[in-house]
């Protein structure tokens, strides 16, 4: 249907800027996201290759279907069924249904097969259509009604001898006179409830209902058909019930083993824990700091069935008791050193024998809890990560600084060897420059750090100083 005739005004959102009426099949533009009618923006692109919202470039190609929400918003649209005296208003993905099911105004083609003429559907049943076929009462031939004038004419009435009482009638009384025929052969009334007497029709009033047991309680009998129709009526409600909640149970059968796949382990623990465990309390500390309190470290761990394995052990150690005081000389052991106080010496702090002789720290984490809902779980991981992430910022920060009062302390103490380096080596000159005279006998007044230097000098004549080849 090409055009609706709405309820209530429309959103503007959901109205194409072609036709500026409400979607019908929407499509989508990948390039800028713009929507409009199917027919209306292929009729628009065979005129131009532009979007008619802001003139990009756009091809058939680049057309897609619309979000399904946006199909379901204008799906959901309130319309009125299009036949004038029909007032029925519903969704408008639900008027095709009504116009086809049960719009009494709604043309339909005549129910007889043989007749091309449309009619209302609620003139289905009180139309005569001229091709139906009529039973002629007189001789039981069966016509069309635009020929049964004619046959009428021309029918002779045919007559008919009971089998009973012999008597001639003609077809039109056939029905009646077996209903009333007195030579007939019937049964009692109360054949039904069990009696079973059977005879002319004329030996049944006067004679046999007068000596039927069953006449005698025909009121109980009567009472008691009613309330048994009332009980089948009951059952029938109830056997519908019945089926109904199997199939809700399969539903739930369903939705439950989808549930099981995806709980997986919690749904086992859970269901164990309802059969062999006790409830537990569980503690869960969440300080800016990394530590386990005693009472999460003396909890035992979670008990699993011996038959149902505990698929996360491998990713997690078993519990172990750790003391919440612990000695320095034990945090020593796994490269744990004090940021504050008097700074050790390099020697001190430098050891490269200590990295191979020191312990392998052991990543002691606490088992994952399932005992608990999943929800449980989650929250308490979270609780864990959001402790962690403090803590390791918080350790972050405080060796940072730790490095750079560190590197400060190394940079003096290198200032400190440069310089005595220095002095050395102005020492070492001299020295080598007192040797150097000595050799070419002439001895030259060398500058020490601490002042002029001066010593004995001879010259010897005649004889050239040899240069010095000491290069400091």
């Amino acid at each position: 249907m090409e055009s609706y005739s709405y309820v209530e005004p429309t959103n503007s959102n959901l109205v194409c800027c072609i036709c500026r009426m409400p979607f019908l099949d929407p499509v989508s533009t990948l390039t800028c996201a713009h929507t409009f009618c199917r027919t209306c923006i292929a009729e628009a692109l065979q005129h131009s290759s532009q979007c008619p919202v802001d003139r990009l470039p756009l091809t058939l190609e680049e057309i897609v279907s619309a979000n399904p929400i946006v199909r379901s918003l204008v799906d959901e649209l309130v319309v009125e069924c299009p036949s004038p005296e029909c007032p029925h208003t519903c969704q408008r993905h639900l008027l095709a249904g009504h116009l086809r099911d049960s719009c009494p105004y709604t043309e339909v083609p005549c129910p007889s097969g043989e007749c091309d003429q449309l009619i209302p559907r609620k003139d289905t049943e009180s139309h005569r259509c001229a091709h139906a076929l009529i039973t002629c009462r007189e001789c039981g031939t069966q016509l069309s009604s635009e020929d049964l004038k004619e046959h009428e004419a021309e029918c002779l009435p045919v007559t008919f001898v009971c089998d009973f009482c012999s008597t001639e009638y003609s077809r039109d009384l056939q029905l009646s006179h077996a209903e009333t025929c007195s030579e007939a052969v019937v049964s009692c009334v109360h054949a039904s409830n069990g009696c079973p007497w059977e005879g002319k029709r004329r030996l049944l009033t006067p004679g046999h209902i007068a000596s039927c047991p069953y006449e005698a309680i025909k009121g109980f009998l009567s009472l008691h058909e009613s309330r048994l129709a009332d009980l089948r009526e009951e059952n029938l409600g109830l056997r519908n019930k019945i089926d109904a909640l199997q199939g809700h149970l399969q539903n739930t059968t369903r939705d439950l083993q989808a549930t099981k796949a995806a709980l997986g382990p919690w749904y086992t623990q859970a269901l164990a824990s309802t059969t062999d465990r006790s409830p537990r309390v569980q503690q869960r500390t969440t300080s800016s700091t990394p530590h386990i309190s005693e009472s999460v470290a003396s909890s035992p761990a979670p008990s699993t069935s011996a038959d149902t394995p505990d698929i996360f052990a491998p990713f997690f150690p078993e519990d172990e008791t750790f003391s919440a005081q612990t000695s320095p000389e034990q945090l020593s052991n796994f490269g744990w050193r004090p940021l504050h106080g008097t700074s050790p010496n390099i020697s001190q702090s430098w050891d490269p024998a200590s990295l191979t002789s020191r312990p392998v720290a052991q990543n002691n984490v606490a088992p994952l809890d399932l005992s608990t809902s999943l929800e449980g779980s989650l929250s308490g991981l979270r609780q864990s990560v959001v402790s962690l992430s403090a803590s390791v910022d918080s350790f972050g920060r405080r060796n940072e600084i730790a490095l750079t009062n560190e590197a400060l302390r190394v940079n003096e103490e290198i200032r400190s060897l440069r310089a005595n380096i220095h002095g050395l080596r102005m020492q070492v000159h001299a020295i080598m420059m007192d040797r150097n005279a000595q050799v070419t006998g002439r001895m030259q007044e060398v500058p020490s750090v601490d002042g002029p230097w001066t010593g004995s000098s001879r010259f010897i004549p005649g004889v050239l100083p040899v240069p010095s080849i000491t290069k400091l």
